[in-house]
């Protein structure tokens, strides 16, 4: 006999329903193979009919096990996570259908995962650290979606795991260095990512891997050369990364390797011949014995003043002018002012490990090798003061570490090479004293670090080019004894730094501001004060503009008509001037901007408005975007900017409208957005937000429209936003803030729609809700809210929208809500 027990949670009383199984056909059923007693009066018993011997018992009842997954727990924390209801299929999931009958999924007989996959179908969200719980899985492959946040080290723990692929996402942060425990991988595949510091060490312990693919990240330093270990290894691709340092031999030793591609990156060294055609790196000579036998034979070495040791048996280090380190490398090359004749050879450029090379006050002739262009640590180049002749080679642009080259003196010619612009970390230029010619490469505005440009007394022509307004420590800046014409630049009167500066003999035409004169020889008239300050404005516009156009790959925006031009910076697109020159707009939206914004943008202190929206600009926002004090309006939404939203904001004292929304931003919203008085409108939507919403929002008293949907803001709501007496919308959808809605916000009389839904709030609806009249819209939707829908909502006679669903809601529906004449929808169940 089934009993079945009812609880009647009003009355506390237990009922007993007695369900008995009748007739043969209900006793497989019920699971019983007896007959069934019937219960008859005393007087009648006897005539009942009972079973005989050989009567033939009913059949058993016979059962098929339903495989219970453990796993589906894991799966459906990751479906949450991962934004399932936004799936381009998501057939049977959440069902009560066996897990491997879910879309993506493969399970064992048992019912255990084994294959997660989900390919190119929108997911959006994170990677749950549950997955780490699916120890049978073999595959799990997540690529083509909208995944944000970190890999969990948690992945770690799937020691079965054969594939990862998660590539083609959004995924930042360091790669787990717990992945190296995963021996049984053969495939990782995390490309397309913006996945940032450096490859795990770890990573070497993966032997069974055949391929590992981490091209287009943000990933930096040095490649470990653990990698080197991986000896089943076939296709290695770090691409389109950050990556610097030495290729580490270990790689290239790897005898199944077929592909191995580390373009796109900073590398520098050294590899064997064998593998220069997959690398497409380096050189194959690094024996610096031999280099340094090259520079005696070619610059008569037998004759210099010093050669101690060269040529002998003595440990290379102890020959003259010769330094080397722990491992016997050439780091020092110091044979300046030594009867050196002849011409520096090719296979200098062999000696990787060279720091610094100094040949000056030298008889060396001939050109300088673009070999050296290999010296990829190379720090200081002195060859001043020889009879050098010929080009400066490009090759010298590679030299990423260079921090002081000095070439004056010589007789070199050609013009000077614009890959000199990319060195950034280089200090002092100086190459007075030759026969260059052509115009000053407006690429050397690239030379942030630069602080000594000495390039007179060459055959130079052209203008001063804007571009070097950008040099903010430049002290001393030396072209006299030119060709050059033009203007003098107004913002050259406005340098901080700038102590010394020589213009004389060139062919400048105008004025000269009037603060040049005290700094330097200048045989220009200086002009008023007042003609400096407008020239000096418009000139700096220009000088900004083209840092924005070279830091997010101008050549291939969308449009870019008239940009570096000669013409008006009010013809050029997108940009709207006043009537003095001076830059008001940046209207650039949906222009495939590809980059990081410029710090330099805070050089138009006249702008009102910016918008850059649609777009794929990355990195942080400049907090010196926070010195634009007559920005009115700030669109940055829908790109991909990162990092922390800059405190500096706050100090936009003219801002009204704040766009934000739809970026990749982390951490918490910043308090000092709070002292914006004159925000109508701060839309921070669809980011990685974190921590509480700032009771100093409450300050914003002009504030129309919160919107904060879509993060991961978790405490209560702040009772100070019922200060916000403009409010007219308030969105606070799918985060995770909890604690009772605050009766505060029935305060807010402006406000047309309000939206808390998918939270983790808690406590009872506050009637006081019922006081805000103007109200269009409440959704409350998927919370833990309690207690009894008020009456009171239906006194919200504009009501047109109420969503009530997915609550702990009891009691009756108010009758009240039937006067809700403008009501278009009503969702309460659940």
């Amino acid at each position: 006999m089934r009993h079945i027990l009812f609880r009647s949670e009003s009355s506390g009383i237990v009922f007993a329903l007695v369900v008995c199984c009748v007739a043969g056909m209900l006793l497989a059923s019920c699971g019983d193979t007896r007959p069934t007693p019937t219960v008859v009066p005393p007087a009648t018993q006897a005539a009942t009919p009972q079973p005989t011997a050989t009567s033939a018992p009913p059949p058993t009842a016979t059962h098929t096990p339903v495989v219970v997954s453990v796993d589906r727990g894991v799966l459906e924390a990751f479906y949450e996570s991962a934004g399932g209801d936004k799936w381009t299929r998501s057939d049977n999931w959440l069902s009560d259908k066996p897990v491997g009958e879910w879309y993506g999924i493969t399970a064992d007989d048992s019912g255990r995962v084994i294959e997660l996959v989900l390919v190119e179908n929108e997911l959006v969200g994170n990677i749950p650290s549950e997955l780490g719980r699916l120890s049978n899985l073999t595959k799990l492959e997540l690529r083509g979606g909208w995944l944000v946040g970190l890999i969990p080290a948690e992945l770690g723990e799937l020691t079965n795991l054969t594939a990862l692929d998660l590539s083609e996402n959004k995924l930042v942060g360091e790669i787990p260095p717990e992945l190296g425990s995963l021996v049984e991988l053969e495939t990782v595949d995390l490309s397309e990512n913006q996945l940032s510091g450096e490859i795990p060490p770890e990573l070497g312990r993966l032997g069974a891997l055949v391929e590992l693919d981490l091209s287009e990240n943000w990933l930096l330093g040095k490649i470990p050369p653990e990698l080197g270990e991986l000896a089943n290894l076939n296709v290695l691709d770090l691409s389109e990364n950050g990556l610097t340092g030495k290729v580490p031999p270990e790689l290239v030793k790897l005898a199944n390797l077929t592909v191995l591609d580390l373009s796109g990156n900073e590398l520098t060294g050294c590899i064997p011949e064998s593998a220069a055609e997959l690398a497409k790196l380096g050189q194959v000579s690094c024996n610096p014995r031999d280099a340094l036998v090259a520079l005696y034979e070619s610059t008569d070495g037998a004759n210099w003043k010093n050669n101690d040791n060269w040529l002998s048996d003595a440990p290379i280090g102890e020959w003259y002018g010769v330094t080397t380190n722990s491992q016997g490398d050439v780091v020092e090359l110091s044979l300046g002012i030594n009867g050196l004749r002849g011409e520096i050879p090719p296979e200098l450029g062999f000696l990787h490990s060279l720091e610094s090379l100094e040949l000056h006050e030298n008889a060396l002739m001939g050109q300088i090798p673009p070999e050296l262009g290999r010296l990829s640590d190379l720090m200081g180049l002195a060859l001043h003061s020889n009879d050098l002749s010929g080009r400066i080679p490009a090759e010298i642009g590679r030299l990423a570490n260079l921090a002081w080259v000095s070439a004056s003196e010589n007789r070199l010619s050609g013009p000077i090479p614009p890959e000199l612009g990319d060195l950034s970390r280089l200090s002092t230029l100086s190459a007075w004293g030759n026969k260059l010619t052509g115009e000053i490469p407006a690429e050397l505005g690239k030379l942030t670090r630069l602080e000594w440009l000495d390039l007179s007394r060459n055959n130079l022509t052209g203008e001063i080019p804007t571009e070097l307004a950008r040099i903010t420590f430049l002290t001393g800046l030396h072209l006299a004894s030119n060709e050059l014409s033009g203007e003098i630049p107004a913002w050259l009167g406005n340098r901080q730094y700038l102590t010394e500066l020589e213009l004389w003999g060139n062919r400048f035409t105008g004025c000269a501001p009037e603060g040049l004169v005290a700094l330097g020889r200048i045989d220009t008239p200086t002009c008023s004060s007042r003609d400096v300050q407008d020239s000096s404005t418009v000139q700096g516009a220009r000088e900004a503009l083209v840092a924005l156009y070279h830091a997010t790959d101008g050549p291939n925006w969308k449009n870019n008509d008239n940009w570096l031009s000669d013409k008006f910076i009010g013809e050029w697109y997108g940009v709207v001037t006043d009537e003095r020159g001076r830059v008001i707009k940046l209207e650039l939206g949906e222009n495939k901007m590809k980059g990081s914004l410029p710090a330099e943008l805070e050089t138009l202190t006249n702008m009102t408005e910016m918008d850059l929206q649609g777009n794929w600009l990355r990195g942080k926002i400049p907090p010196e975007i926070g010195n634009l004090s007559n920005l009115k309006i700030l669109g940055l939404w829908n790109n991909q900017l990162s990092g922390e939203i800059p405190p500096e904001l706050g100090r936009l004292s003219s801002l009204t409208h704040l766009y934000l929304e739809e970026n990749l931003f982390s951490g918490e919203i910043p308090p000092e957005l709070g002292e914006l008085a004159k925000l109508v409108v701060l839309n921070l939507d669809g980011n990685g937000l974190t921590g509480e919403i700032p009771p100093e929002l409450g300050d914003l008293a002009n504030l129309e429209d919160l919107n904060l949907q879509e993060n991961w803001l978790s405490g209560e709501i702040p009772l100070e936003l019922g200060q916000l007496s403009n409010l007219q919308v308030l969105r606070t959808w799918r985060n995770q803030l909890s604690g009772e809605i605050p009766v505060e916000l029935a305060k807010l009389s402006n406000l047309t729609r309000l939206n808390l839904s998918k939270n983790k709030l808690t406590g009872e609806i506050p009637p006081e809700l019922g006081l805000l009249s103007h109200l269009t819209a409440l959704s409350l939707w998927d919370n833990s809210l309690t207690g009894e829908i008020p009456p009171e909502l239906g006194n919200l006679a504009q009501l047109e929208y109420l969503y009530l669903t997915d609550n702990d809601l009891s009691g009756e529906i108010p009758p009240k809500l039937g006067g809700l004449s403008n009501l278009k929808e009503l969702q309460i169940w659940n």
